[in-house]
């Protein structure tokens, strides 16, 4: 192969010139190649077109010096024992550009400043032979670079340091970033990673930062794994089982130390992942990285969210659909597999709340949620042993989003839980409180009545109110607690009466037959 040989000891310094072409590569032999900014190198010639970096019989490096640009069709070794470039900033861009399959190789890692791939082979692009870096970013024009047992690495922290991915142009294999460890960071980090050279083998995720810091964390090695299966999943979120998990693959991401303080978020795209997902109905779930067994899949941390908090999104909200394209779960603390889960039912209309407690006349449940208009109806359901539930109560769904009832027999210990079912007839489950039932004869008052209701209490009643519901949960008065309250106005039925002390704390609850 002809190459145009530099020897060791020769400065050669590329400078103000435009560009220089070199048809048949270059063969550095432990020269110094220093190309100043505005300059261009052409290393051209197809496949023949490559770069040769060398040790010269053990006296000095080959080393460039780079601030313009080398544009390279053939492929990079580096068999000297430095990382060719010095002086790194963030002007030298090597470009590799072809339609055949370049290889970055050698004996010694290369750190590029900026690498470009703009390379048009269908399949693998660049094959890396060796570990990659790029110290201020990686700009993927076109082409597939695959790593097998190597690294492609950008050490820059800066999220916006990876440019261009998409299902053409993607990393097949380990892509490492570092991420800002500075504990004010909130930026987010892309890993466009693929298992193999098609489009349809392109699966990306991105990490959103939340002040991760600590423990010597710098970096997050991410790639798309065949999926490890064994076992029985047993996961369960706001009541609801995960019937399957979708087996196309998983996603790993792997820190070099566990971060002491901070969370992160995880955006994890569906494309190409080719299962049967419904809207509402899958969620990212996690597992230790070594783990190939079903049981070990959680939704930690679990639950319905309110961004930032941690969690998932509420019915509807965003990565719960498909039409988004992603799944979203916040809050994560520690590294591991993610796969995207799936339920039979829609995961449980939002709770802000589900709340309870024992008053005078009973116990007292308020819930709230979302407003839902898909929602029919709630059944509230009760127990005294936490194993056997029975229905008390039906209330309308009516687009509320504020729920309050009376159990005005319950047990001495009661456990409720509320069966929420939609219009199309689906149903699923809240958690399970309990109410231990401790009775006050603080304030009292008439019942049934007709006119007027009237209280008796042995303290002053100051600052306290006095509400009024129809059982609904609509509320049709508030006014300061008095001896006297003039209720001629209501229809004749059935309320519910709530006190509140001045602290906002329910001092009594009951219901009221107004005649």
């Amino acid at each position: 192969m002809n190459r145009c040989r530099w020897p060791g000891y020769l400065v050669l310094i590329l400078s103000g010139i435009g560009s220089a072409s070199f048809a048949q590569g270059i063969y550095n032999n432990g020269a110094t190649i220093v190309v100043t900014a505005s300059t261009t190198i052409y290393v051209h010639g197809g496949p023949n077109g490559s770069y040769l970096n060398e040790y010269n019989g053990g006296v000095s490096n080959g080393a460039i010096d780079n601030d313009g640009t080398i544009i390279i069709e053939g492929n990079w070794t580096n068999n000297a024992s430095n990382n060719v470039f010095y002086n790194n900033d963030t002007e030298g861009k090597v470009h590799f550009i072809g339609a055949v399959v370049q290889t970055i190789s050698g004996s010694s890692p290369t750190k590029f400043e900026n690498l470009v791939i703009n390379n048009s082979t269908v399949g693998t692009a660049i094959q890396l032979n060796v570990d990659a870096e790029a110290t201020n970013s990686i700009e993927l024009i076109d082409g597939i670079v695959t790593t097998g047992v190597n690294t492609l690495i950008l050490s820059s922290d800066k999220a916006t340091s990876l440019i261009g991915y998409s299902n053409s142009n993607f990393v097949n294999g380990t892509l490492r970033r570092y991420i800002n460890n500075s504990g004010a960071n909130t930026d987010r980090y892309a890993f466009p990673v693929g298992r193999g050279t098609t489009s349809s083998d392109y699966f990306l995720i991105e990490l959103e930062n939340n002040n991760l810091t600590g423990n010597g964390f710098t970096y997050v090695n991410g790639r798309f794994d065949n999926y490890p299966a064994g076992g029985m999943l047993s996961v369960k979120e706001e009541g609801t089982v995960y019937y399957a998990m979708c087996t196309t693959g998983v996603w790993r991401l792997n820190p070099d130390n566990a971060p002491s303080n901070g969370k992160y978020n995880i955006i994890a795209y569906t494309e190409n992942l080719n299962c049967d997902l419904t809207d509402n109905q899958f969620a990212i779930l996690k597992r230790p990285d070594a783990s190939s067994d079903e049981a070990d899949w959680a939704c930690t941390p679990c639950g319905f969210s309110t961004d930032p908090a941690d969690g998932i999104n509420p019915n509807n909200g965003l990565g719960r659909l498909v039409a988004h394209g992603y799944a979203l779960r916040r809050g994560f603390t520690e590294f591991s597999q993610f796969a995207i889960g799936m339920t039979s039912f829609p995961l449980p209309v939002q709770l802000h709340k589900f709340t309870g407690e024992p008053h005078t006349n009973g116990n007292i449940l308020v819930w709230e949620t979302e407003k839902q208009e898909s929602i029919a109806y709630f059944e509230v359901e009760r127990s005294g042993d936490n194993l056997n539930f029975e229905i008390f109560q039906t209330i309308e769904g009516r687009g509320n989003n504020y729920f309050t009832t009376l159990d005005d027999q319950p047990y001495r210990l009661t456990y409720y839980r509320l069966k929420i079912v939609e219009k199309s007839g689906e149903y699923y489950y809240s958690s399970i409180i309990a109410i231990h039932q401790q009775r006050s004869e603080m304030i009292t008052y008439s019942n049934p009545v007709n006119q007027y209701l009237t209280f008796t209490y042995a303290h002053d009643p100051s600052d306290y109110q006095v509400m009024i519901y129809n059982m609904q949960g609509t509320k049709l008065t508030e006014s300061p607690l008095m001896r006297e309250l003039d209720v001629s106005y209501l229809p004749a039925g059935v309320y519910l009466v709530i006190i509140q002390n001045p602290n906002f704390e329910t001092s009594i609850t009951g219901k009221l037959v107004k005649e």
